[in-house]
């Protein structure tokens, strides 16, 4: 059995039902505005009449039909204007009239007195038409001193600027809203000329619309920016009997705003990001160039569609934050559907925008291509990859080279033992003359074996260091006296080591301190000359205290003065050496919580210099 699905059909129905009783409504309440037994019209924001029913066009006299378009001011009789215009100020300010008692002039006839009542009708807070009531009296009632007094009061009151001048230009009226517009008090201007008062409007277009409604019954609006004070004006002038009634107001800030606005919206129209504005629902409802090329949709084909028509369908999830109404900032990475059909890949910044009541009332969308940021970040990947996979190689290949050093130390610290020693034993047992060929190969023999013991015995230390296995003995020491004990140990006769000293006192660990001051020694050594003399300096300082090896050698170039203490690097001298000892220096400076470091000599040369703390640094 085959169910058929009316559903579709009755909302069919149902919307014809509603649009019948929709139209059935509006002849209703058309026939009521018809044939009211009361006047009623409308009129635009300029007071010319846009509807009126039977009774106003039998008041007035005039078929409906010619009353279209036609001003109401023209059905008030010229006595009657001023203090008409007067109401019809305070009707722009948007306040309501009521009981407004006033003549009409019929065509051809005498003037009526009448009862009228003016509200306005807005749309989205701006004015677009008046709707009037309009109420025969028995009698003619003219405006009378109670009425004038009245009118006077409210416009003194009105937040509206409110002025009048007479034909010779002189302030008859000043309320205080237009005082405090014009920087003055109501005192200094009563019964002062206009264009005396203020002579930069003299020349401007304030003057143009001042003489054109002094000569003419039009009223004009007007919008004019005040050089002086840098104030935007907008008013409505009108002439009266006497001269000239004009209301302003204050538009400074509304102009400013409406110039930001304006700047803002230039910028986001011509940038080359993507900007869009949705409804609270998800309907697209602005969209700037760089919208267009991003996504490949002009304005006019993707405004007033939903926002799902450049989500893909496997993101839509994406779009939750519609139904959540969310109120926070997102930022996030995605994909977007181009007119195509192809997908891109896009960065997207989601803001909710507030109206000033604190509703909200839709989203702003920034979106930028993000194929090329893609594409990078997925090179840089891969290429940290590569570099993690050689970093790697490298430790291993390092870590093998320290395993087969330290093997290699162990394995050849025996065998090299027992050679010096034979050689050693055999100088001792069966000496050679000094000036033979075999005295000078022992002599040489010998040299060389303790160069290498001492070489796989700083090996063995830095291997010891590097794993944490070297514990320094402290204790309270005088540092220049062990620099003492070395130089003697180490120099002749005929040495150029000299010692300066002061006592400087630290904790650390002296056969260590002996190391350190040996290795520099013994480095200086190797690239001086043997008349060049070796300074060594030894200095308490704030904290600690400070050893300088002085030299007159070469010097370190600047470019290798940090690698200098690294191992197996070397000066650029060319003189022989295995690059440890420098090393050995810097680790056991580091040892005592202190530092290594070189520099230039004051008179040529190089100062290596170590810094040991006074206190010994706590593990």
């Amino acid at each position: 059995m085959v169910v058929e699905d009316k559903s579709g059909d009755d909302l069919s129905a149902l919307r014809e039902r509603v649009r019948a009783r929709l139209d059935v409504e509006r002849r209703k309440y058309r026939e009521l505005f018809q044939f009211a037994p009361a006047c009623y019209l409308q009129t635009d924001p300029n007071e010319r009449i846009t509807d009126v029913n039977i009774a106003a066009s039998r008041l007035l006299r005039v078929e409906q039909q010619r009353l279209i378009g036609r001003s109401l001011i023209n059905f008030i009789p010229q006595t009657a204007r001023k203090a008409f215009r007067i109401q019809l100020a305070l009707l722009r300010d948007g306040q309501e009239l009521h009981g407004l008692q006033i003549p009409l002039q019929p065509r051809e006839s005498d003037p009526v007195p009448v009862v009228i009542d003016v509200v306005p009708a807005r749309n989205d807070g701006e004015i677009v038409a008046y709707r009037w009531l309009i109420r025969q009296r028995s009698k003619e009632i003219l405006p009378s001193g109670d009425h004038m007094r009245r009118a006077h009061d409210l416009l003194e009151a009105a937040p509206t600027g409110c002025f009048l001048v007479d034909r010779e230009w002189r302030l008859r009226f000043v309320n205080p809203a237009a005082a405090r517009i014009m920087g003055r008090t109501p005192e200094e201007l009563l019964g002062v000329n206009l264009w005396e008062a203020f002579p930069d409007a003299a020349s401007s277009g304030f003057a143009d619309i001042g003489h054109a409604v002094m000569t003419n019954t039009e009223a004009l609006e007007f919008e004019e920016l005040y050089r002086p004070s840098h104030r935007w004006i907008q008013g409505v002038a009108f002439s009266t009997d006497d001269g000239v009634c004009v209301f302003i107001r204050d538009v400074t800030k509304s102009k400013k705003a409406q110039g930001a606005e304006a700047h803002l919206a230039a910028i986001v129209r011509a940038t080359s990001v993507a900007v869009l504005s949705l409804s609270a629902t998800g309907v697209i409802e602005s969209w700037n160039h760089g919208a267009e090329d991003l996504f490949g949709y002009k304005a006019e084909e993707i405004i007033g569609r939903r926002v799902d028509a450049i989500v893909p369908e496997d993101r839509r999830r994406e779009l939750d934050f519609l139904k959540g109404r969310s109120r926070k900032d997102v930022h996030y990475a995605t994909k977007a559907v181009h007119r195509t059909g192809r997908l891109i890949e896009i960065s997207v910044t989601l803001s909710p925008i507030i109206n000033a009541g604190g509703d909200l009332i839709g989203y702003s969308l920034i979106s930028r291509d993000a194929s090329d940021q893609v594409r990078t970040e997925r090179k840089m990947r891969k290429t940290l990859k590569r570099s993690t996979r050689r970093a790697e190689a490298l430790q291993e290949k390092d870590r093998l080279k320290d395993l087969l050093l330290v093997a290699a130390s162990h394995d050849m610290r025996g065998p090299v033992a027992t050679l010096l020693g034979m050689a050693l034993t055999l100088k001792q047992v069966h000496p050679f003359e000094e000036t033979s060929v075999e005295h000078e190969l022992l002599e040489r023999m010998i040299a060389n074996g303790q160069r290498l013991e001492r070489l796989l015995s700083d090996l063995l230390d830095l291997d010891r260091i590097s794993q944490g296995l070297f514990q320094p003995q402290r204790a309270r020491i005088d540092v220049g006296m062990v620099a003492k004990g070395v130089v003697q140990g180490m120099a002749g006769p005929d040495s150029p080591i000299r010692v300066v000293s002061r006592p400087g006192l630290a904790e650390v660990d002296p056969m260590l301190a002996e190391r350190i001051i040996e290795n520099l020694i013994g480095n200086a050594l190797k690239f001086s000359d043997r008349d060049e003399d070796i300074v060594v300096e030894v200095r308490p300082e704030d904290g600690g205290v400070q050893i300088a090896v002085n030299d007159r050698g070469p010097g370190v170039p600047d470019e290798i003065k940090e690698d200098i203490f690294q191992p197996f690097t070397r000066g650029t001298s060319g003189k022989e050496g295995h690059g440890i000892g420098l090393t050995l220096v810097k680790r056991f400076a580091e040892l005592h919580g202190g530092r290594a470091w070189v520099e230039d000599g004051r008179g040529g040369g190089a100062s290596f210099r170590v810094f040991l703390p006074t206190e010994f640094p706590s593990s």
